[in-house]
């Protein structure tokens, strides 16, 4: 019987790091070109990158596997979302923008890499702790 839990094989793994080195340069080059702290153009990419990094294969995939990523992910979804709900809160805590017409939010892609990471590193720290 075949396991489907992680539909990615193990070497996407490294696709999925090409694609966040990718992002990172895009953060890199238009903070120095243009001086320009843009969140939004590395999230997407490293949103990417860390799906394909996260739910790949591991060398060794057993149920063990599968449970402490279902763990950490469960875990670091609502860390991620607290975190996000107190920026929100520390960002707009004087109000409504009058220039911007609007409030400042987060994107999505924001909020799934912080939580990709999270999910990553808890499961990482899991696996080190068995």
């Amino acid at each position: 019987m075949r396991n489907y839990v992680f539909h990615y094989p193990h070497y996407f793994r490294y696709f999925g790091l090409i694609l966040l080195a990718l992002s990172i340069g895009i953060f890199l080059y238009r903070l120095s070109e243009f001086g320009i702290f843009d969140l939004t153009a590395f999230s997407t990419p490293a949103a990417f990158s860390l799906v394909f990094i996260y739910f790949s294969k591991e060398k060794m995939n057993d149920e063990r596997v599968v449970l402490l990523k279902f763990k950490a992910l469960a875990l670091a979804i609502p860390i991620a979302g607290l975190i996000f709900a107190l920026l929100d809160y520390s960002v707009n805590f004087d109000g409504y923008s009058i220039e911007t017409d609007s409030w400042y939010s987060h994107s999505a892609f924001e909020y799934l890499t912080l939580a990709l990471l999270l999910a990553y590193g808890i499961f990482q720290f899991l696996k080190f702790k068995e």
